[in-house]
């Protein structure tokens, strides 16, 4: 008797471990799967063809580039052709094109033709002959990878005469490619996010002055109207792209604002209030409004 209810015991207490394991696999396989889909849902490398006289001479599939241009706007590529190839290029660059997603773009050389590049609306993609390394480098630094500064201005006089802080925006971030593992970065531009329902800049000028300011956001939500106060005396809001961008695992929406300031000497606030923001994602965090993504200064007449 002992030894049958023993023998029960283990059985029942091996179907219990044999379900804990299969349950803890379960969530195992659970992350896995959505790790992949993250993978999965990033843009598929572009193929690249290169063609002399209408022929192709070389192709191959762009390595994601984390690489972007100081403004964010194009990501950078370098592509490695081997010597014959790109000798052959450099001598007949006018008969030469780059295919990128059935679209040609023409090939030029740079100023020391130490490499050749195409140019498309999001991409800068470089030619360099295989093993070339300093060109490619001496791009990246130039360059100043994810540069932190949002605020561009007319003149540097300009610039050295304000500085722009505020507690309700977070970290510059960015920019990010589309293919970026994490969903809550990917595709966004560089940019830092701003907090709703309102978030106020302080904008410390060395002197009296009259400033356009640019401001170039993507909305949280559709419809999202904004409000300055304080140093603005005048806001315009100018037609933006209609369609959302899909970026940061979300849509969001473009708007561009111009706001006249009339700044006194030292610390100016202004005042921007969202009629529309996000819920908070977890317990602490801040409530999002806009993705900043430029800020643009000129003197006023």
């Amino acid at each position: 008797m002992i030894s049958r209810l023993l023998k029960l015991t283990i059985a029942i207490a091996a179907l219990l471990l044999m379900a804990v394991y299969f349950y803890m696999n379960s969530i195992k396989l659970e992350l896995t799967a959505n790790d992949w889909a993250s993978i999965r849902n990033g843009d598929a490398a572009p193929e690249i063809q290169i063609y002399l006289s209408g022929e192709v001479v070389y192709q191959q599939r762009l390595k994601d580039s984390e690489i972007f241009d100081k403004a964010g706007r194009r990501q950078i590529y370098f592509v490695h052709l081997p010597k014959d190839i790109f000798v052959r290029i450099q001598a007949e660059t006018g008969s030469a094109s780059l295919d990128i997603l059935q679209q040609k773009t023409t090939l030029s050389k740079t100023n020391d033709k130490s490499a050749l590049f195409a140019v498309t609306p999001n991409k800068r993609i470089y030619l360099l002959e295989e093993g070339e390394l300093k060109y490619m480098l001496t791009v990246i630094w130039n360059e100043r990878l994810q540069s932190g500064n949002l605020v561009q201005c007319a003149t540097p006089r300009l610039c050295k005469s304000l500085k722009i802080t505020s507690n309700d925006w977070g970290p510059v971030q960015g920019p990010f490619s589309g293919s970026e593992f994490s969903t809550e970065r990917r595709g966004l531009p560089k940019g830092r996010w701003a907090k709703g329902p309102e978030t106020v800049l302080q904008i410390d000028s060395r002197e009296t002055q009259k400033v356009w300011m640019q401001i170039n956001l993507l909305g949280v939500l559709a419809d999202q109207t904004l409000r300055f106060r304080g140093a603005a005396t005048g806001v315009q809001k100018i037609e933006a792209d209609p369609d959302p961008q899909h970026a940061g695992g979300r849509d969001l929406y473009p708007a561009v604002y111009l706001v006249a300031l009339d700044l006194r000497p030292g610390v100016n606030y202004l005042e921007i209030s969202f009629s529309k923001w996000s819920k908070p994602v977890s317990q602490g965090a801040n409530p999002l409004a806009a993705y900043v993504a430029a800020i643009g200064l000129q003197e006023a007449d």
